[in-house]
């Protein structure tokens, strides 16, 4: 795939993403998946927009992918719950939408999210070495 048709991809699937998160926001929906989900999924599509706008230099150095990836993992979990925040404060209840046993949980999933941004990101410099 040419980098003008990568880019117009990311641009559709940033829309997309964006529609999805404004469909979901109004819905009471009081579990942790989605705000993850949603999380991974701008979390990525914001890292996949920085790997383009990389220098080559730098894009073709062995760990530029993996460090990326150590990096959108870590910040999935702090995603989500700025997500539930924002959700918290759209519906404007007497009492949060999140317990705090669900963000403790959410927080808790960071060592996670971050092996699976460091294994994905050192997938993809691997395949990109065949």
């Amino acid at each position: 795939m040419t980098p003008g048709g990568l880019t117009r991809w990311l641009r559709l699937a940033g829309l997309a993403l964006g529609i999805g998160f404004f469909l979901w926001l109004p819905f009471e929906d009081l579990d942790i998946l989605w705000p993850l989900v949603f999380a991974a999924l701008i979390i990525l599509w914001l890292a996949a927009r920085l790997w383009l706008s990389l220098p080559k230099h730098l894009a073709a150095r062995w760990a530029a992918l993996p460090l990326l990836g150590t990096l959108a993992g870590l910040l999935v979990a702090p995603l989500a719950l700025f997500l539930m925040a924002v959700k918290t404060g759209v519906h404007g209840h007497s009492g949060p939408d999140f317990s705090g046993s669900q963000i403790i949980a959410t927080l808790a999933r960071t060592p996670y999210w971050t092996l699976a941004g460091l294994l994905l990101g050192g997938g993809l410099a691997l395949w990109r070495k065949v």
